[in-house]
């Protein structure tokens, strides 16, 4: 029995529905339908036209401009490497059995070959010593995604608020260049409640009138007089000063003179009274 027009045109219909979803499917997916010529395709069956790459992370082709296989998620040489650092450090003992955290890449860069990278991370662990934690470093030197050299190195740390460093008659000083502590003081940990890196370094040459000032919110420098050598009192905080003598005995109290830092990066870089101009104590203060 001959087919009327309807049923011509529903079964047109339908064949034109069926053509449009695997088109549909096949673009979707990525992947090529097997009419496509191989030379729109990469090794992995991606159309190359559609936009598509491979992502090795995901194992899938993913559409380039969507960035869903992102550097850190292994869609590049540098990406590639950084996975296999973490990877690599996220299987340390110390990180596994030691609570690791905050792992983080520090710095990366390529050498000799395309697949040769040397990449710098940290991450934190509980500390065996009692102390606030350890910091991880690790130097790896990778080539086509596997380890080839690793360097660890592990460092205590020590956190205190600003009121337990004067506690422990520490001055709480900021970091220049990653530096910690100046000189012959020691550094008691790291400062908190700063936004950048304070370290409390405390002075173990303090007599008694040095520790009188340190626990009296001040900071003691070896400084200059016309009868010679002395130690000053600075308080930070007030931009004041005394003689640290003076200032023990009640003679001298917060407020009565005010000092500032000059001779920024020059010889007499230091302490100035702000009405005399009078060096009061060499110091890299700037």
């Amino acid at each position: 029995m001959p087919l009327g027009k309807k049923e011509i045109f529903a079964s047109f219909s339908i064949l034109i529905l069926i053509t449009v979803a695997i088109f549909f499917f096949s673009s979707s997916s990525g992947k090529s339908p097997e009419k496509e010529t191989l030379s729109d395709q990469d090794s992995h069956g991606c159309i190359i036209s559609a936009g598509y790459g491979w992502c090795n992370s995901k194992q899938e082709c993913l559409k380039v401009i969507d960035r869903l296989c992102s550097a850190q998620e292994g869609n590049s040489a540098e990406g590639e490497a950084i996975t296999a650092a973490k990877v690599y450090a996220m299987g340390l003992k110390e990180y596994q059995s030691e609570n690791g955290r905050n792992l983080q890449i520090e710095n990366i860069y390529q050498t000799g070959c395309p697949t040769c990278w040397v990449v710098y991370l940290r991450f934190e662990s509980d500390s065996a010593k009692n102390a606030s934690f350890d910091k991880i470093s690790i130097k790896l030197a990778l080539k086509e995604g596997a380890v080839e050299d690793a360097v660890t190195t592990r460092e205590t740390v020590i956190q205190l608020t600003e009121e337990e460093c004067k506690n422990a008659l520490g001055i709480a000083t900021k970091s220049v260049n990653g530096t910690g502590c100046s000189g012959s003081d020691l550094n008691l940990g790291e400062v908190t409640g700063f936004n950048e890196s304070y370290f409390c370094c405390h002075n173990p040459a303090l007599n008694d009138i040095g520790t009188f000032c340190v626990k009296n919110g001040g900071f003691v420098r070896k400084g200059i007089t016309l009868n010679g050598p002395a130690d000053y009192c600075f308080f930070s905080e007030s931009k004041t000063y005394c003689l640290a003598k003076p200032f023990m005995d009640g003679t001298c109290r917060k407020g009565e003179a005010t000092y500032k830092c000059d001779g920024i990066g020059t010889p007499g870089e230091g302490y100035y009274d702000t009405y005399t101009k009078d060096l009061l104590a060499w110091d890299d203060c700037g």
